[in-house]
């Protein structure tokens, strides 16, 4: 067990309370790694292995275009020529939506939170919250 000396009690009354409500005030999808959280809806929504063209299937090819296409930007298929990026032909398509929000929101509802907190933590709407736990829903068939 810890003994608190004087010297570190003085130091422990300078710091800012340690407490669950604001660990949670604190969540938010800036708290978030970008790289982790892209990653992870990426794999989710497209197989394993290079990316896809969504008009004709045909993988892109090369390390610059996939890294390219993973970082957001639009690549252009060698097979049929039309630009797509990692949003094309997914649920996703047209969507303004950080990656960080979109976690946020995924994850958050499905540990049940209202959709009130889930909008503070994740910068948004309550309306863009119900929109998205609707559109997840409705692709995987989970209505919690």
């Amino acid at each position: 067990m810890l003994m608190e000396t004087p010297q570190l009690q003085c130091v422990t009354d300078q710091l800012p309370a340690f407490s669950i409500d604001q660990a949670a005030a604190a969540l938010t999808a800036a708290a978030l790694d970008l790289d982790f959280c892209r990653r992870w809806v990426l794999s989710r929504i497209h197989p394993p292995g290079p990316p896809r063209c969504p008009e004709c299937a045909v993988a892109v090819q090369g390390a610059k275009p996939q890294e390219s296409w993973r970082q957001d930007r639009r690549v252009c298929c060698n097979s049929c020529g039309r630009y797509f990026s990692n949003r094309s032909g997914t649920f996703l398509q047209g969507s303004r939506l950080g990656w960080r929000p979109l976690f946020l929101i995924t994850a958050l509802s499905g540990h049940g939170l209202p959709v009130d907190p889930i909008a503070r933590a994740a910068g948004v709407h309550p309306d863009t919250v119900r929109h998205w736990t609707r559109a997840i829903a409705a692709l995987t068939g989970d209505h919690r």
